[in-house]
């Protein structure tokens, strides 16, 4: 059964499990009820946030940890589904999960706020005090409009939607979605990456799932154009049509000016394709950056002065890519590397975020991300990677 906060309920039946503060924990290999069996990164991040969390070490740590504001970063949401393979679940939470956040959020004492006014706080031109949040989705999703929409009325919160133009057009290249498909329909996938041929058993929801993962790693990493020649051969083996199914997925012009309408959301940018910008050349970065914003300023008459980086990691933008964007007159930034906002510390050409993850929907994993331990352990960890 699912809770009013929006986490799910444990289901006992023959595993052990242990309550503490009120909350279930699973302590054997049972899974909540309607939710797939998660990879084995979901599975360690998850027990490393119970860990955090029931050793006291998180609460321990949000007494030293000092910071002025939070950005979430959310991509999709709405209502939980039942089908078993979803390797992009951690992109979605349920409105349930949103409106919990925000009325926990309230009860903390933590304005939500939008992101103008969280630059300004920064800049020290903000009259505001105490700590804040600020909500931002990324790409440009319809469930923004159906969904997201309506709690953030409900809770009168601001919030930033970065679109990527492309995915509105139906021309950008969504590989990640193409190959979820792909693996959803077929019993087998066969693809040629980077003159490496993947040969992937997807007979059931584990093989898929293992399927996935395999092919995420080598397409994530590849360069741009055989990444679209990838998606290419994915649309032609497998009966794809990449429009079509961003048709589906994604907002029309006229929602986007629904939502930059709407007096809460402020649209933005997230290029035009949706690219990793640091894989392009200095022209074609550029072209992403200004030419997605310049496309979006088309449709709503309003000025876009925030960007998104695609993927947002360190891999995929740095020095050169805030340089644009700086160029192209944009006042805020944003990346997917964790961390808050502090003031005289933060580059708001490069803020960082904290991801609310689909599949760590539950109250309690919000208080552990906001005690800053998680991103600071996930800081350390990126540091000794490079």
């Amino acid at each position: 059964m699912d809770r009013a906060d929006g986490s799910v309920g444990w289901q006992r039946r023959s595993c052990q499990t242990m309550r503490i503060s009120g909350e279930k924990w699973i302590a054997s290999s049972e899974w909540p009820r309607g939710m797939r069996l998660p990879d084995m990164k979901t599975f360690v991040l998850r027990s490393v946030l119970n860990g955090l969390r029931w050793s006291g070490a998180a609460g321990l740590f949000a007494r030293c940890c000092r910071w002025d504001g939070v950005v979430f970063m959310l991509h999709r949401v709405r209502p939980r589904s039942d089908a078993p393979f979803q390797p992009n679940g951690h992109l979605e939470v349920t409105p349930e999960f949103l409106d919990a956040v925000l009325t926990h959020l309230k009860e903390q004492r933590i304005e939500v706020i939008s992101l103008s006014d969280a630059a300004a706080r920064m800049r020290g031109e903000g009259s505001g005090s105490g700590r804040f949040a600020v909500l931002t989705f990324d790409d440009g999703y319809r469930d923004n409009l159906d969904h997201a929409l309506p709690i953030l009325q409900k809770h009168r919160a601001p919030a930033t939607v970065y679109v990527c133009s492309g995915m509105i057009d139906g021309t950008a290249n969504c590989w990640w979605l193409l190959l979820e498909r792909a693996i959803a329909e077929n019993k087998a996938v066969d693809l040629d990456i980077l003159g490496h041929r993947y040969t992937c058993d997807c007979a059931d929801e584990r093989s898929k799932n293992r399927a996935f993962s395999r092919l995420l790693l080598a397409l994530r990493s590849a360069p741009v154009d055989e990444q679209r020649r990838v998606s290419a051969e994915l649309c032609q083996r497998y009966g794809l049509d990449m429009a079509l199914m961003l048709k589906a997925e994604m907002l029309d012009w006229q929602g986007v000016r629904d939502l930059a309408t709407s007096g809460l959301v402020t649209v933005s940018g997230h290029s035009r394709t949706h690219a990793s910008l640091a894989g392009l050349s200095a022209s074609l970065c550029r072209e992403e950056i200004v030419g997605g914003c310049a496309d979006i300023e088309q449709q709503t008459g309003q000025r876009v002065v925030d960007f998104a980086y695609p993927f947002g990691r360190n891999r995929n933008f740095g020095r050169r890519e805030m340089a644009f964007v700086r160029q192209a007159g944009l006042q805020t930034a944003v990346s997917s590397k964790p961390g808050f906002m502090r003031s005289g510390e933060t580059d708001l050409l490069a803020i960082p975020r904290i991801s609310l993850n689909g599949h760590y929907q539950s109250i309690a994993y919000v208080d552990v991300l906001l005690s800053g331990l998680p991103a600071a352990c996930a800081r350390l960890t990126f540091a000794s990677l490079r």
